[in-house]
């Protein structure tokens, strides 16, 4: 989908993984092992370097919808979900500025 895609097996390596890249959308869920998606959102909206991500919270609890509004993420998806809505949410999050609409369109026929 000409997405690059980076993995943190948890909240604290992706944290390390942020410190030396800046992600146009970081896609997260609220539980993770060692440092929870929350903490690792609350510092980065902490990060000057990291005020213009993207937030993509991913769970499957709708519980942390609050949690997620208060750091003003950017999307809020409960899973299950569909790749493709996955897709889409990172798309609106952060549109590619070479890429307009018609050609997306034109891509996923």
């Amino acid at each position: 989908e000409g997405f690059t895609v980076y993995e943190a097996g948890n909240g604290a390596d992706a944290l390390k993984f942020l410190v030396n890249q800046t992600p146009d959308a970081l896609v997260i869920d609220m539980l993770m092992p060692l440092l929870s998606g929350e903490a690792v959102i609350q510092r980065v909206r902490q990060m000057p370097a990291l005020n213009k991500m993207k937030l993509i919270v991913l769970t499957a609890y709708p519980r942390f919808r609050e949690s997620a509004q208060q750091y003003e993420a950017d999307q809020f998806l409960v899973k299950p979900i569909k790749p493709d809505d996955l897709i889409n949410a990172i798309r609106v999050a952060a549109p590619d500025p070479a890429v307009d609409e018609t050609e997306w369109e034109d891509h996923e026929s």
